[in-house]
């Protein structure tokens, strides 16, 4: 599937004013009958639809003030019609039940009293996508067989959590020429929050987040660790996460932790 959309347009920047703003975007064209709206999504918002669903970017087109990506199927959609369908949309987004018969072409505003008197509609709320990440996550089968869905949704969930503070996120990361693989990496350049407090105040040195997805049908276990462990070096850091599915011997795997870090490393499970 081939994405194409404007981004950074100054033409369009400039447009986006206050008096065309309209739920979580913009339109222009007030005295036109049909409108067309407008909102800027950036490259991992786009990858977060993309990703969810299924699918995973093959390649990138560099063209000034757009982005443009072509994105491959990936296994199964984990987000199939069950978890999402316009009866679980329009009981989350109500819109219009009833329109009017609109005689007149333009935008009406609400004045301050039917502000006052109407409920606020948000056509894109992070509810209905936390709902959908969960019913997804529980519905996918645990196994090798759907490890890159696993590790798709695990990725545009992430996107959602920690883009920002976090940056440059990149998947399937390749290191030692080839020879290793991080399922996740992540740039931590935070200024305020929990990874800059884990640099400034911890003293752990996490020049970049490493996480390692293990969609184990069985329990995880301490050579998941060991492998995590071997993601980390001076280069990248010393923090990481290590998601799974499953795991009965928690305390056997913190006991496992506790070690690490006294060597100065720092996993986080999730």
């Amino acid at each position: 599937m081939l994405w194409f959309t404007i981004h950074r347009d100054k033409h369009n920047i400039d447009r986006c004013t206050d008096g065309v703003k309209i739920g979580d975007g913009h339109y222009f064209k007030s005295k036109n009958r049909f409108q067309t709206f407008y909102r800027d999504l950036d490259q991992n918002e786009i990858d977060c639809i993309f990703y969810s669903n299924g699918f995973r970017e093959e390649k990138k087109y560099p063209i000034p003030h757009n982005i443009v990506k072509k994105y491959k199927k990936i296994g199964e959609n984990p987000i199939t019609s069950e978890i999402l369908n316009a009866e679980i949309v329009r009981g989350r987004v109500k819109g219009d039940e009833v329109l009017e018969n609109k005689q007149d072409v333009g935008v009406r505003k609400l004045k301050h009293e039917e502000v006052q008197n109407s409920q606020v509609n948000d056509p894109n709320p992070d509810s209905l996508r936390e709902e959908l990440f969960i019913k997804a996550l529980k519905a996918l089968p645990r196994g090798k067989g759907y490890d890159k869905e696993y590790e798709n949704l695990i990725y545009a969930i992430l996107l959602k959590l920690f883009i920002p503070p976090l940056e440059r996120p990149k998947i399937e990361y390749y290191t030692d020429e080839g020879e290793s693989r991080i399922d996740i990496l992540m740039r931590n350049k935070a200024g305020e929050g929990f990874f800059n407090s884990v640099t400034q105040q911890n003293r752990i040195y996490a020049p970049y987040i490493i996480i390692e997805c293990k969609n184990y049908f069985n329990n995880v276990d301490n050579p998941a660790l060991a492998q995590i462990m071997e993601r980390f070096g001076d280069d990248r850091g010393v923090l990481g996460f290590l998601v799974y599915r499953k795991s009965i011997k928690k305390d056997e795997l913190f006991k496992q932790y506790v070690t690490r870090k006294n060597k100065k490393k720092s996993i986080l499970s999730l």
